[in-house]
C-alpha cells in the first residue's frame, strides 16, 4: 500500500506514542496524518472505516462497517443469519480469521510458534519427571515417602495442565488476531528446507473460503440450514458482490489518503 498507509500500523503501536511528536523523513505528523485521513473520509467514508478498523482497531469503524452490510440485500432467511454474515464479511475486509477455521490455526500456533515449543519441552520434562517418580515409588517402602513421592507427581500434573491451557489461551488470542501461518512466518515457504509451506498452502496464511462462510452461516442458525443450502447459490453471489465492494471502497480510501498527503507533504516513498 505505500509508506504513507503502512504508517497506519505505526499509530497502532504503544510502543510508538511519542512518534506524533515529531515527523518521519520529512512527513506527516500523526495530526497531519489523520487530518488528511479525515478529509478522505467525506469522499468515501466506509473505506476510511476499513483503514481505521484494519489499521488502527477503531471499535467505532468495526460497528460502522457492521452496520453497512447489514443494510445491504443479502437473500438470508433469518436475521441470525443476516448478522451473521455481516461477521464474515467484516473479517473478511479486516483479514481477519472467522470462527470455523479458528482451530486450525490455533493448532498451528500450538505447533509451529516458539512458545509452543518451549510449552511441549517443559511438558515432556515433566513427564520423564513423573515416570521416574512412579519407578521410585515402587522402590519405597516407608507410606510417608510414597505420600511425599505421591504429592510430587501431583504437582508435576498440575503443572502440565497449567501449561497446556496456557498455551491454549495464547495460541487462541494469536488465531483471533490474524490469519498468517506461524510455521512459515506468513512467506508461505518453510526457511529451513526452502520448501512450500504445507499448513497454508504456501500462500502465508489461512485463507477463507466460500464453503467456510456456508459452513459458519450453519454453525450460527442450525434451524435455518436446510433452506440456507437450497439458496446457497444465490446467498453466496449476494456476499461475493459485498466482498468486492468493501474491496474497492478499501483502495480508494487508499489512493485517497495518499493523494491528499502527496498534495501537501512532501514524503518519501
Amino acid at each position: 500500500m505505500g509508506k504513507k498507509l503502512e504508517m497506519l500500523t505505526i499509530l497502532s503501536a504503544a510502543r510508538t506514542m511519542k512518534w506524533e511528536e515529531r515527523t518521519l523523513k520529512n512527513g506527516p505528523t500523526k495530526e497531519q496524518l489523520l487530518g488528511a485521513i479525515g478529509l478522505a473520509q467525506r469522499d468515501n467514508p466506509i473505506g476510511i472505516a476499513i483503514l481505521s478498523a484494519k489499521y488502527m482497531r477503531c471499535a467505532y469503524s468495526i460497528e460502522k462497517l457492521y452496520d453497512h452490510i447489514k443494510e445491504q440485500p443479502l437473500p438470508l432467511i433469518t436475521r441470525n443469519q443476516r448478522e451473521h454474515a455481516s461477521y464474515l464479511l467484516v473479517s473478511d475486509a479486516l483479514n481477519l480469521p472467522i470462527d470455523v477455521i479458528q482451530k486450525r490455526i490455533i493448532g498451528a500456533w500450538k505447533r509451529y510458534s516458539m512458545r509452543g515449543e518451549r510449552t511441549r519441552k517443559t511438558i515432556d520434562s515433566l513427564k520423564k519427571s513423573i515416570k521416574s517418580l512412579e519407578k521410585a515409588i515402587l522402590l519405597k517402602n516407608s507410606p510417608q515417602e510414597i505420600k511425599h513421592l505421591e504429592s510430587q507427581i501431583e504437582a508435576h500434573k498440575a503443572r502440565i495442565d497449567t501449561e497446556e491451557r496456557s498455551l491454549h489461551d495464547y495460541a487462541t488470542q494469536k488465531a483471533g488476531e490474524s490469519c498468517k501461518c506461524p510455521r512459515c512466518r506468513a512467506t508461505g515457504t518453510i526457511q529451513k528446507t526452502q520448501r512450500q509451506c504445507d499448513t497454508c498452502a504456501g500462500v502465508g496464511e489461512f485463507r477463507t473460503l466460500e464453503h467456510d462462510w456456508l459452513k459458519s452461516l450453519i454453525v450460527s442458525d442450525s434451524a435455518g440450514a436446510k433452506v440456507l443450502k437450497d439458496n446457497w447459490p444465490s446467498v453466496v453471489t449476494s456476499m461475493r458482490a459485498q466482498k468486492d465492494a468493501l474491496r474497492r471502497h478499501e483502495l480508494e480510501a487508499v489512493s485517497a489518503v495518499e493523494r491528499r498527503i502527496s498534495a501537501e507533504f512532501e514524503y518519501e516513498d
